[in-house]
């Protein structure tokens, strides 16, 4: 359950970094509408397998309950950092250090159960984490480049 409210917090955070920098990074903000939907995706395969396992997904876990879990795309002084100009390099750490927690989220997960479909859905997850962390990577290498 707390995966399933974490990947759909962190869809929707996602989704508010690529309006903020649609004007002026729309690479950028491609990238982070790209994973928002990943996200989107990964929070819908959860629900299901849950569904199947247990019945229907009641959400009883909110966000104040997994704030020291994983992915929350914290930023120091969010709120001031917005509104007095996030650069992009923040928001691309603070969602490679999120993403980087969600992959040893996802690696711990596969510790704890023994169901093979399980296993294979947080491999999965962990695996796509890491290609978010390389594809944030990359988009930090090209700002650190000269034009």
């Amino acid at each position: 359950m707390v995966a399933i409210d974490i990947e759909e917090v962190n869809g929707i955070r996602l989704r508010n970094f690529a309006d903020l920098f649609a004007d002026n990074s729309p690479d950028a903000a491609q990238g982070f509408a790209m994973m928002a939907l990943e996200e989107e995706e990964h929070r819908a395969q959860l629900e299901e397998g849950y569904k199947q396992r247990y019945g229907d997904v009641r959400r009883t876990v909110g966000q104040d309950d997994v704030r020291e879990v994983i992915e929350a795309h914290e930023l120091p002084d969010g709120e001031l950092q917005v509104f007095e100009g996030l650069s992009l390099r923040q928001a691309l750490k603070a969602v490679i250090a999120a993403e980087l927690e969600a992959q040893d989220f996802y690696k711990r997960a596969l510790t704890r159960t023994d169901d093979p479909d399980l296993q294979a859905l947080f491999h999965k997850l962990g695996e796509f984490e890491a290609g978010h962390v390389q594809l944030m990577e990359t988009r930090i290498g090209r700002l650190e480049k000269p034009a």
